[in-house]
């Protein structure tokens, strides 16, 4: 079935797991999730256009009501066009998890852990997100006090004096 395979082929991306988890609890849908043009990636980068349209300054978030409604309709419409957003999920794990015991390896995480997972991830990205725009405000002032200092060289260039001009 194409929806498994994708869940295989994804199971590195935290927020596509915990997405695909949502979808597989889904009785009414589990005919679309078969869908050969239909891709779990796919469905994550329409979330992300949909969310960019409500994002407030860089950051958009989403409630799991809200993702699994337009995941739904991703899957029903046929011919959906899905904007690429350029852009991370804050979920997105940079490594693969990897289970701690053997008898973990069948079981798919807990919505605990998942949960957990997806809490720590915002709170990386946010962090990320702070510093950029601290460094940004660093760099506009920088800029800010550059510009200060040219014009006060320029206004100095406007009132010069004979004695300027020789040097005294």
């Amino acid at each position: 079935m194409k929806f498994e395979e994708d869940m295989k082929k994804y199971e590195h991306d935290a927020a596509i797991t915990y997405l695909g988890q949502m979808l597989r609890t889904r009785e009414d849908i589990k005919e679309q999730l078969s869908k050969p043009k239909k891709d779990l990636k796919e469905c994550m980068n329409y979330l992300m256009s949909c969310a960019k349209n409500k994002r407030s300054g860089s950051c958009a978030v989403m409630s799991d009501d809200e993702a699994l409604s337009l995941a739904i309709h991703y899957y029903d419409e046929d011919d959906l066009k899905v904007e690429k957003v350029s852009g991370t999920v804050a979920t997105s794990p940079k490594t693969k998890v990897q289970p701690k015991k053997q008898e973990q390896q069948t079981k798919a995480p807990s919505e605990e852990d998942i949960n957990k997972l997806v809490s720590e991830r915002v709170k990386e990205e946010l962090n990320k997100i702070k510093e950029e725009e601290k460094k940004k405000k660093e760099e506009q002032k920088v800029k800010k006090q550059a510009a200060k200092a040219k014009k006060k060289t320029d206004d100095h260039a406007d009132n010069l004096t004979i004695f300027d001009l020789m040097g005294a």
